[in-house]
């Protein structure tokens, strides 16, 4: 009996030795690789941190609703531009000209010096999403904060926000379409019928654990976050494209323009807000020669700028 335990002791001994030269061995093993080899090994994501001016309220909204949420906020980030990017790339096919992105830069200096202001902030994204995301601003010539932002806004603005700011637009910016306008009740009409019809969609499409799962419905949303947006300017993309078939009209230049009904292609035309733009063709871009060529053929395009008054953003709570 006694020789037994002097054996099991003498065995438990010669394996902590082992296992505390194996942690040695993995601990110097690391120390000799680079970070990124050795956090795929681990199977962690290796982390780019980005630095960029946010809006104020658009991160309160974002802060105030991830938390409610009990959502990772760069988590969130790196998932929805993982899966918009790559749409982006193919719904907007056009590069912003140099004029172009200085006018959108221009104004979101603005915004940024507006009442609320701005936050620097960090995201920590995973590399080959910060990759994607540097590729695609420079394909396009986006500015990266004004996509950023524009995210954060489709993220997290309540939809008093977007009601006036982002649906409110039927038509594409600076073409003759312009100078059609619809009563803004039957435009509100209009956004009702369409939330009721993605409702119904939803519901008719709802599984089991869709509707009594909580992680199930997080699951879904999460799955592709701006999905909701995509089908609501579609469906009002073909509301008035049928509309103008119905009415004789040529559908030709409604139909290159349908990048407008896209979630980071919805031209955004309050002033203050046209930094958020991630593409502006030149004769939206006020004193350009296009723009001029076009007033002076169309004057009755010509309308007084409309002003940005941001509500007030709600107290932040914290536990």
């Amino acid at each position: 009996m006694v020789e037994g335990c002097a054996a099991l002791r003498r065995a438990a001994h010669e394996g902590l030795i082992l296992l505390t030269r194996f942690r040695s061995f993995w601990l110097d093993f690391l120390r000799r690789m680079d970070y990124d080899s050795a956090m795929a090994i681990l199977h962690i994501p290796s982390r780019t941190k980005i630095t960029v001016r946010i809006w104020t309220p658009f991160l309160e909204f974002l802060v105030e609703r991830t938390e409610a949420a009990c959502l990772r906020r760069d988590l969130l980030i790196t998932r929805t531009l993982e899966l918009e990017l790559p749409r982006l790339r193919t719904e907007i096919p056009h590069r912003n000209s140099a004029g172009a992105r200085r006018y959108i830069e221009a104004h979101l200096k603005a915004l940024f010096a507006s009442g609320p202001g701005a936050t620097q902030l960090s995201f920590a994204l995973d590399a080959h999403v910060s990759g994607l995301l540097e590729s695609v601003c420079a394909e396009r010539n986006i500015p990266r904060e004004a996509l950023l932002n524009r995210l954060l806004m489709l993220l997290g603005a309540p939809s008093e926000f977007l009601d006036e700011h982002f649906f409110m637009r039927p038509f594409p910016s600076g073409t003759e379409t312009e100078a059609i306008s619809l009563d803004p009740e039957a435009l509100e009409a209009m956004h009702r019928g369409l939330a009721l019809e993605m409702i119904q969609r939803e519901t008719a499409a709802a599984t089991i654990d869709h509707a009594f799962s909580p992680l199930g419905r997080i699951v879904d949303i999460m799955s592709d976050p701006l999905r909701r947006y995509r089908d609501m300017l579609q469906m009002l993309y073909v509301q008035i494209l049928e509309s103008q078939r119905v009415a004789g009209q040529d559908t030709t230049l409604l139909e290159a323009e349908q990048y407008c009904y896209t979630p980071f292609g919805m031209p955004l035309e309050v002033d203050d807000l046209v930094g958020l733009n991630c593409y502006l063709p030149d004769i939206a871009v006020t004193e350009s020669p296009a723009a001029a060529k076009l007033l002076a053929a169309k004057p009755l395009l010509r309308k007084p700028p409309k002003q940005l008054v941001p509500s007030a953003a709600r107290p932040r709570s914290r536990k």
